[in-house]
């Protein structure tokens, strides 16, 4: 009895197949445990449904808790796979299949994401909205917004926001600049408006962040 729950519920290595980017064998360590299974339990019977249901839920929480990425879809593409009157082999290969494009087309998706962060980061000076960086990227600027999601797990104008205050906390920490040239500098129209959003971000002014900055330098000097 343990070894058939063994072949049911253990998928670690099928899911470690698949996460390191081997489908081919994916594909046979799932069979071999649904051959197991089937010498124990007869082809088409609750067991081996069971087993498929159970190889869909691990292949996407490994994926989930491996690579940080949620395939939700493909899970429930998966679940309404198992309503169809195939042999079992036959739905395995169909869900690891589906993981496995699923996967190729989210590492497309990260490299997407990834050259429109780096034009992000080259331009924060300028006027970054979602349909500009999308165009420069070469993509729908609905899809750039869902792999951002995806992909950071924020949302592009968090994203972009966050670029900003880093790169204006860097500018009050090591220059002289004015608070009107970093908000320039930023991205940003108006002091006013610069300081608002860095003390929501923040919770201090740009003033008392740049004077606890001074503070803190003059303290490892002090120290040193």
């Amino acid at each position: 009895m343990s070894d058939s729950f063994e072949l049911m519920y253990n998928h670690r290595l099928t899911c470690e197949a698949l996460t390191r980017g081997d489908p081919a064998a994916t594909r046979k360590l799932a069979a071999r445990q649904l051959a197991g299974l089937e010498a124990v339990a007869p082809s088409g019977s609750k067991v081996t449904a069971d087993f498929l249901r159970n190889l869909n839920l691990s292949l996407y929480h490994g994926i989930l808790y491996t690579l940080n990425l949620s395939l939700t879809d493909c899970l429930i593409d998966n679940e309404r796979l198992l309503a169809l009157p195939s042999p079992a082999g036959t739905l395995a290969e169909r869900i690891i299949g589906a993981y496995d494009d699923a996967l190729r087309g989210a590492s497309l998706d990260a490299r997407a994401v990834e050259l429109a962060s780096h034009y992000i980061r080259q331009h924060l000076d300028e006027a970054l909205t979602l349909e500009h960086v999308a165009s420069r990227v070469y993509t729908n600027k609905c899809y750039l917004c869902r792999m951002f999601k995806t992909v950071y797990g924020t949302t592009f104008l968090a994203y972009v926001t966050e670029q900003r205050i880093h790169r204006a906390k860097t500018l009050l920490g090591s220059t002289r600049q004015s608070v009107s040239a970093i908000a320039t500098a930023c991205g940003y129209s108006t002091a006013a408006y610069f300081s608002t959003i860095f003390k929501k971000e923040t919770g201090v002014t740009p003033r008392e962040y740049r004077r606890g900055a001074e503070g803190r330098g003059a303290g490892v000097l002090a120290g040193g």
